[in-house]
């Protein structure tokens, strides 16, 4: 019975192809958005990590002074409190530390450049993943003077070793020395990758081997560890944290100079590694879920008006004894099959889509890369289908049942104009026209503030500037003397590549995703207690930087004498000198580190602010120190940045040659131009200006389409009274006013709902957007306007037919 309804359902709906092709073509436009953000959030905030009993894995950090505001919330450990709190924590089971390094991979191909992790003995327990191949690290091996193994990723053992099956226990040369491959991972892992992790760290995008981290029982010096720990079975996320704040009491108490700069935070890894994709992706989810009520709304009214127009036969078949029964399950028939349909195309255009995203936004959003197509997604889909075949046919199906049918065929003029089918379909349209305004004001505003961005400066001059990164490796390279030494040999050979005006080096690299800071007092000043101590940013940099970068400096540059022989010597940024030297020159003032090691500094210059981590950044206070004078900390990794005279691309065959002449083992690594990496710094608003502003326009035309059909059944439903409006002298002006006036009733209406929910929706965009308020008063009046023009034009092609309808035709056709 049920496959004899359905094969007659799909005769109707092959019989009138072009309903079901625009039926099927709106349907597939709304379930592609959604499976397409489905895929995505599904494989980002839903799925579990791909760790065994991941709910047990936790990230430690240290959380800056509260009076502290560095923009961010999570700072590095110390070596020294990591091994503190694996010794007397009793909450986890296995704990370890880890920090990012780069290694050059040396071997019989050109070297390499490979970004890696030195990772503690636990790491691997921690995580509670077993290699491919071979094994991972053992405790003894995590010492200084034993820690030449290292396990390799499995992307990196296809590409480099080629699939070698028996390169574990082989050698291999790694910043000059020899480690022994001890392991291979499995394919996909790669953790941790920077997308994941807080951005005070500097992590690859993804890690493509690790080694032992080896630290001493007695670590001196910098340290900047990341922490994740497991936990004990039973033990909850509350009192993992409370055993964690009595160790870090305990800590504090035995070393006073700890006090209110170790705070140990736990956070839960999944939450780790959602990171700031959470709010944005929840974002687009409710824009898409906007867009899924437009289509069912839209889609409904279609089903309405083919509905109507079958309204004789439904009538002779209630005539014949077909109970009410019968007549919905046709027309739900009818609906679930054409959400079937619109959802089998919307997969395929789904499939599209989720594969554009990945390739534009994987590496800023975590784990973007396994979204894919999978059972859980195609599940999803049917389900979806079915709850939106009924959600838009439950209402045509129930009201073309009606009683009042019989009474149709026993009417005169045999004409079905319910007031309730009138209402529906004003209050669907109305709808529609509020929810797309909503999205058309939040992706204004959304667009808004990205070409603000755009415009935004970021304290350089980005055109015509390239940037590369050099590890030295320390087994060569341990004196900071002779580190300097190496890079100004580097430095002086550059402008020798041709097109190349002036190099030099920094550390860290502005827009390059990490900060350094230290504390600092000011001489002549009262003293205050260490955790009330300033913060400033510290970078490295050569003579040649400001000139480079075309940063904007009052007072004098580093110069080659600023070397170790010569008195320290500081550059602070404008920001730094209007919070700490208000309205006077710090020009020749004093400062220096806390520690009695370091000599004070003279301050011989202010630079311009420079953003260091994204374009919509505030820039805070920072020192920048000359690299030849001993800086803290190591300067083993290094980026340098070139002045081009022309677009800098093609140059890296040359840059490389330039650094082979100094030392043939020194990959160059990341070479790229600078406007790549300020774009890069825009990605999470590009993204959501460029989904939330496709969203937009496709409710926009659902919105236009389902004007255009309200208004044309309405002209089809009173082409009667307009020929005779006509045939008494109605003019055409006439006929237009009397189309609009209705049409507008509808418009308005729906544009003050949406006006009043975009007034409380778009507060929900406050940290997405730049440089304007998310009430923008120009947003909230474009966008009005935009969508009446649009409505108004779909509302005039019917009214310009109705205002042609020959009279003698329309009395006839009654």
């Amino acid at each position: 019975m049920l496959w004899k309804e359905i094969r007659g359902v799909l005769r109707g709906l092959r019989r009138n192809l072009r309903f079901t092709t625009l039926t099927v073509a709106i349907l597939a436009l709304g379930m592609g958005a959604s499976i397409s953000v489905f895929s995505i959030v599904n494989c980002v905030l839903l799925k579990p990590l791909p760790f065994p009993d991941a709910e047990r894995i936790f990230t430690i950090w240290d959380a800056p002074p509260p009076q502290m505001n560095l923009g961010f919330a999570e700072t590095p450990l110390h070596g020294r409190e990591f091994q503190f709190i694996a010794a007397n924590t009793r909450a986890f089971e296995h704990s370890a530390g880890f920090e990012s390094d780069q290694f050059n991979l040396n071997d019989a191909i050109d070297a390499e450049r490979v970004d890696g992790i030195r990772a503690s003995g636990e790491f691997f327990k921690v995580l509670g993943i077993q290699p491919r191949t071979g094994r991972t690290f053992l405790a003894e091996e995590d010492r200084p003077g034993k820690d030449h193994e290292v396990v390799v990723s499995y992307n990196l053992w296809r590409r480099r070793f080629a699939s070698d099956p028996a390169l574990v226990g082989k050698t291999i040369r790694l910043n000059s020395e020899s480690y022994t491959v001890i392991g291979v991972m499995p394919e996909g892992f790669t953790f941790p990758r920077g997308a994941e992790m807080p951005k005070s760290f500097q992590f690859p995008k993804q890690a493509e081997l690790w080694v032992p981290l080896a630290l001493p029982s007695e670590p001196r010096g910098p340290s900047e560890l990341a922490l994740i720990a497991r936990s004990r079975p039973g033990i909850s996320r509350a009192q993992a944290q409370t055993d964690l704040s009595l160790v870090n009491r305990t800590w504090v108490e035995q070393d006073p100079r700890w006090k209110g700069w170790s705070n140990f935070k736990l956070v839960p890894l999944r939450t780790q590694v959602e990171g700031d994709a959470k709010p944005r992706l929840l974002m687009v989810a409710g824009a898409v879920l906007f867009v899924l009520l437009i289509t069912c709304g839209n889609v409904s009214n279609l089903l309405l008006t083919r509905s109507l127009g079958r309204i004789k036969d439904f009538a002779v078949r209630a005539a014949l004894g077909a109970r009410r029964l019968d007549l919905i399950r046709q027309l739900l028939t009818e609906s679930l099959l054409l959400a079937m349909l619109g959802t089998s195309v919307g997969l395929l255009l789904s499939a599209v889509i989720v594969n554009v995203v990945k390739r534009l936004f994987s590496p800023y959003i975590p784990r973007l890369n396994d979204a894919h197509l999978d059972l859980s997604v195609v599940g999803f889909a049917t389900g979806l289908a079915f709850l939106v075949g009924i959600l838009f046919g439950v209402f045509p199906a129930l009201r073309m049942s009606s009683s009042n049918l019989i009474d149709y065929l026993k009417s005169r003029e045999q004409k079905y104009s319910g007031q309730g089918v009138k209402s529906f379909r004003s209050v669907l349209v109305a709808g529609q026209i509020a929810l797309s305004l909503v999205l058309v004001i939040g992706a204004g505003l959304l667009v808004r503030s990205f070409v603000d961005l755009l415009k935004a400066d970021p304290g350089f001059q980005s055109s015509h500037l390239m940037t590369m990164e050099i590890t030295l490796p320390a087994s060569k390279y341990s004196d900071p003397v002779a580190i300097a030494a190496v890079y100004q040999r580097i430095l002086s050979g550059l402008p020798g590549v041709p097109g190349v005006q002036s190099a030099a080096v920094v550390k860290p690299l502005p827009m390059g995703g990490t900060q350094e800071e230290t504390v600092f007092k000011i001489n002549g000043r009262p003293p205050v207690r260490s955790e009330e101590l300033p913060v400033a940013s510290y970078t490295i940099v050569s003579p040649d930087y400001f000139k480079t970068a075309n940063v904007q400096l009052r007072g004098r540059a580093f110069t080659d004498a600023d070397d170790a022989a010569s008195p320290p010597v500081v550059i602070i940024s404008e920001a730094m000198a209007r919070e700490f030297w208000p309205g006077e020159d710090p020009v020749g003032h004093l400062m220096g580190l806390p520690d009695p090691r370091w000599q004070n500094m003279t301050i011989v210059g202010v630079a311009g602010d420079v953003k260091k981590f994204a374009l919509s950044d505030s820039p805070g206070p920072e020192m920048y120190v000359p690299y030849k004078q001993k800086p803290y900390p190591s300067m083993l990794t290094m980026s340098f940045v070139l002045r081009t005279r022309r677009a800098p691309v093609g140059l890296s065959n040359e840059l490389q040659q330039a650094v082979k002449s100094v030392d043939p083992e020194l990959p160059v690594a990341n070479v790229q131009p600078m406007v790549e990496l300020v774009s890069r710094s825009m990605s999470a608003q590009r993204l959501s200006a460029s989904v939330l502003g496709a969203f937009s326009a496709v409710a926009l035309i659902l919105a236009v389409v389902g004007i255009y059909g309200m208004i044309s059944y309405m002209v089809n439903e009173r082409s009667h009274e307009i020929g005779v409006r006509i045939a008494l002298g109605a003019q055409k002006l006439d006929v237009l006013r009397l189309v609009f006036s209705q049409a507008t009733r509808l418009l308005g209406a729906g544009l003050t709902l949406g006006l009043v929910a975009a007034l409380s929706l778009t507060r929900l965009l406050t940290s997405f957007v730049y440089g304007i308020k998310p009430t923008d008063p120009l947003t909230f009046t474009i966008a009005p306007v935009a969508l009446l023009i649009a409505a108004s034009l779909a509302i005039y092609v019917p009214a310009h037919r109705a205002s042609g309808i020959d009279p003698m035709d329309a009395l006839r056709n009654e």
